[in-house]
């Protein structure tokens, strides 16, 4: 058996073996964060039998009464999203730039950093996807959200909340 090992590595067939099972783990948490925002986003719609497309701000404010939302709770979370927006912007930048300064030295640095802006892609997708609604008062459909998130640039830069921010549903109160 040690001798299998030590041929393994020396060969380098245990890297890569190691590196393959890496990739996996990285792309299924990606994956798995990504597929618990759908997961959750289509529950929340089918138990109101609210349609995505045609109530967007009705499913918000549903969601906003159930889960006890207030003003107050939105802005003391939207600071903690809109620091790791930068956060996984500046991260995107930087694995961005090594993707292209390192290309042609190493393969294996470039299969790495793919792997990083993946998970940096799919961090910063779901922490937009909540800045989003909580900005725009708005809960649309995960897809469609990417598809806007692909098209407009200006959605990668975090928002702060517009100045006088207050929920709907406490403003309909009085």
């Amino acid at each position: 058996m040690k001798v299998r090992k030590i041929i393994g590595y020396a060969t380098g067939v245990t890297q890569v073996k190691n590196m393959a099972g890496d990739i996996r783990a990285n792309f299924g948490a990606a994956g798995k964060f990504i597929g618990d925002i759908f997961q959750s986003a289509r529950a929340a719609s089918k138990e109101e039998k609210i349609d995505w497309q045609d109530e967007p701000e009705r499913l918000f404010d549903q969601l906003c009464r159930e889960s006890g939302t207030t003003t107050e709770s939105v802005k003391i979370s939207y600071l903690g999203l809109y620091l790791a927006g930068w956060g996984a912007l500046i991260l995107g930048l930087w694995a961005l730039w090594t993707i292209i300064t390192h290309t042609s030295t190493q393969a294996i640095v470039t299969i790495t950093n793919l792997m990083l802006a993946g998970i940096i892609l799919g961090f910063s997708v779901g922490h937009e996807y909540r800045m989003y609604m909580a900005r725009e008062q708005r809960a649309i459909h995960p897809t469609k959200f990417f598809v806007l998130f692909i098209v407009s640039p200006s959605i990668w830069v975090p928002m702060w909340l517009p100045k006088g921010y207050k929920l709907r549903i406490e403003r309909d109160l009085r």
